[in-house]
Formats: C-alpha cells, sequence, structure tokens
C-alpha cells in the first residue's frame, strides 16, 4: 500500500503538471532555437563534457523536470520521465552517465538516480526525512555515500539498493568527537570529508578516515572554525583543498584560501573585499592546467580570473561573464556571489551563470571561455528564488527532437 500510494501520489502529480512541462519545453526551445541563429556557433571542446543538466522549477512549490543542454549547438531535451516533486539534487555521476536526486514522500526521503530507475521502487535508498542528508557519488559509479545528519554515513549501491554503515555517530577520536553531521563534501584518499553541525566541527570542513593503512586514523578539522562556506574545491591529485571564507569574525579575515587536505599549511591565496553586500570573489573549478579559477565582481563586472602566483600574475579571461546581470542570484536571497549559480565544464571551456537582471528578472547565460561567445540559455521570468537549480556537465549526448 505504501509504495502504490506514493506511486499513485507521484503519477497524479505528474499528470497536472506534464502539461505544464511541456509547455515550459516548447517555449524554451523556440527561445533557445531562435537565439542560436544569432550567436556565434561555440566551437567543440576537446573532450566529450559538452553538456550540461538543469533542473527547471515549474510551479511555486519547486516541483521540477531535469533539461539536458549540449553547449556546443543549443540543443536541449528532457531527461525525467515524471515532473519530480519538490527535488533536491546530489550530483552528476563521475563517468558524466547519470545523476542523483531525492525527494520526500510521506516522511520518508527517497534516493534516485534520474536515468536508472530502480524496478517496483524506483528509489535506491530511502530513510525518514527528518535527518535524511545529502548523497555523494564514490568514483565507481556503482555506488554512493548517504548522509543521516544524526546516526552516520552508510555506502549504497544505487543499481541494488544494498547498503551499510561505514560511519556512526557519535563518532570519537584523537580528542575531537563528532555528535552529528551538517553535510558530506567529498570522498578522496580514504577521507571523507564533512561540515559538522555542532561543537569543533560546527560550519567546519572536518574529515574522518575510512580505512585503517593511514598512521592517523581520527577525526580532524581541515579549515578554521565556522568559516561559513558551504564550497570546496580539491587539487587534480586531492592533496589541496581551496574554499572562500565569508566570516569577519575569525583572525584570518574574509578570503580565498588554500589549505593541505590534512589541515596543514593554510594559505591566504586573496583577500576579499565587501562591495555594496556582495563579497567581490567566489572560486569557480581549475582550468586545465590545475590553476584556481575565480569570478570577481570589479567595478560592475564579473570578471574571471585565473590566480597566478601572485596577485599581479592575475589573468583575466572574460571580462564579464555575464552582460546584463545584475548579480548571480542565490538561493537565499542574500547578496552575494553564489557558487551553485556558477558551473565550470570540467575542461574548463565553458562557464554557466544564473543571475537576476535589473528587473528581477531569472536568467541562464553560456560563456565559452577561450572565444568569449556568449548567449543565453533560457530567459526564465521573475520567480521566488531560483528558476533553475544548476546540476552539473554531462557526457549525454543531446537528441532534441530524436536528432542527434
Amino acid at each position: 500500500m505504501y509504495v502504490k500510494s506514493n506511486m499513485l501520489k507521484l503519477q497524479l502529480l505528474s499528470s497536472m503538471l506534464l502539461c505544464i512541462a511541456a509547455l515550459v519545453l516548447l517555449a524554451g526551445c523556440q527561445n533557445v532555437t531562435a537565439q542560436a541563429r544569432s550567436v556565434p556557433a561555440l566551437k567543440a571542446a576537446p573532450d566529450p563534457w559538452n553538456s550540461f543538466m538543469y533542473g527547471f522549477n515549474v510551479n511555486s512549490s519547486n516541483d521540477g523536470i531535469v533539461f539536458n543542454h549540449d553547449a556546443n549547438n543549443a540543443k536541449r531535451e528532457v531527461l525525467t520521465q515524471y515532473v519530480l516533486y519538490n527535488p533536491q539534487y546530489d550530483g552528476v555521476s563521475p563517468n558524466g552517465k547519470d545523476f542523483i536526486y531525492q525527494q520526500s514522500i510521506d516522511g520518508q526521503m527517497q534516493y534516485f538516480t534520474g536515468l536508472s530507475i530502480r524496478p517496483k521502487t524506483g528509489y535506491f535508498y530511502q530513510q525518514a526525512a527528518a535527518d535524511a542528508g545529502n548523497a555523494l557519488w564514490v568514483k565507481d559509479n556503482q555506488n554512493a555515500l548517504v548522509l543521516n545528519k544524526g546516526k552516520g554515513v552508510s555506502v549504497v549501491d544505487v543499481h541494488t539498493g544494498l547498503n551499510h554503515q561505514i560511519i556512526s555517530l557519535p563518532y570519537s577520536a584523537k580528542g575531537i568527537t563528532v555528535q552529528r553531521i551538517e553535510r558530506l563534501i567529498a570522498y578522496q584518499g580514504g577521507f571523507v570529508y564533512f561540515i559538522g553541525a555542532e561543537g569543533v566541527c560546527k560550519n567546519t570542513l572536518c574529515r574522518v578516515a575510512l580505512t585503517t593503512d593511514h598512521p592517523q586514523y581520527n577525526a580532524s578539522r581541515i579549515t578554521d572554525a565556522e568559516s561559513y562556506t558551504s564550497t570546496y574545491w580539491f587539487s587534480a591529485d586531492g592533496k589541496t583543498v581551496y574554499y572562500r571564507n565569508t566570516n569577519i569574525r575569525i583572525n584570518y579575515g574574509t578570503g580565498i584560501y588554500a589549505v593541505n587536505s590534512d589541515g596543514t599549511h593554510l594559505q591566504l591565496l586573496r583577500a576579499t573585499e565587501e562591495l555594496g553586500g556582495v563579497i567581490n570573489s567566489q572560486p569557480v573549478g581549475f582550468d586545465a592546467h590545475g590553476a584556481l579559477l575565480i569570478v570577481r565582481y570589479t567595478n560592475g563586472n564579473f570578471q574571471l580570473t585565473r590566480l597566478g602566483n601572485t596577485p599581479q600574475q592575475d589573468s583575466v579571461l572574460v571580462k564579464n561573464i555575464a552582460p546584463g546581470i545584475a548579480l548571480p542570484s542565490c538561493s537565499d536571497a542574500s547578496t552575494d556571489l553564489c557558487s551553485e549559480n556558477l558551473l565550470l565544464s570540467p575542461s574548463a571551456q565553458a562557464l554557466m551563470v544564473q543571475g537576476k537582471l535589473s528587473n528581477g528578472n531569472d536568467q541562464l547565460w553560456e560563456t565559452h571561455i577561450p572565444s568569449g561567445a556568449q548567449y543565453v540559455v533560457s530567459n526564465l521570468g521573475n520567480k521566488q528564488g531560483d528558476a533553475v537549480q544548476l546540476i552539473g556537465w554531462d557526457q549525454l549526448l543531446v537528441c532534441a527532437g530524436n536528432r542527434c
């Protein structure tokens, strides 16, 4: 009865909203096609990461559908079979072939893979929604770490649903006790990196070792206390973590920092300024050579900048990543540069930006970094919160209208 009621609820919801979604898709495709004719064709990237996924909110309840958009030719198609009920997206798989999302039904948080749905239930894992946390892909593309904020972390096979707990809370080692975890950040080199919810790891990046072959088998704090940032970037070798601190109360001040993945050798790379309520710099990823790329708000422009060894060696790659946008919009409506609305491709060939125009309308932009070519992916209208959620870049072929 439970599964049937859930499926019936989703079907009823989909039947009410699919017409809206179809109209949105039709209007969006017309819009993209028209604009694609008026902009320079974007050169193909040297790798297959040419498409990106985003969730489009179709109503005020944030029910959504997922689009896949080809950055080279502006084609797009719908990936989801049904309208999703207030989904939360947990990212694209490491091989770029699938994505995880979650939705709460009757007090249960259910976790799904968008393109490889499990028979009967549809979801690969469920738990009580009250303490449910995010999911994190494992590099094998078959398993995911799933967080229960009060109980710990489980590894789950996304194809079979088989699972077992790998971290139990509370966890104590070497003088640090982890009572509760707010969010999983990364799984690197046998360590789970996370943001704590209380104690010494509150609002702070910490890690726990999962294997016993590390001489320091412990829980350790990586960043300074309460750094108030939710996005971290790991170097290709996993040895360095980059992040932005916006907490003016700590001794080091606001800025973009680098720290060894074991918490040693903290460096301030660039100080940030507050300009009209905007913290003016936000990391977005790395170029092909491993240099950190940031978006910096300067003189009314959002500049894509590559950091050099010194500030004098910094170089501007794109003068303004989204002309006409007043601010990359934030889900919490604050006036800040938001990492979740800035999506750099793995090859650093393209950058997606969601932002608000001066008239309050949302807009989705794409910038092709090597050529500087830019165009509007979609005009999204005036919405409360984010009109779309950028999920990630992928390697899926976009076959709009069965034309591949």
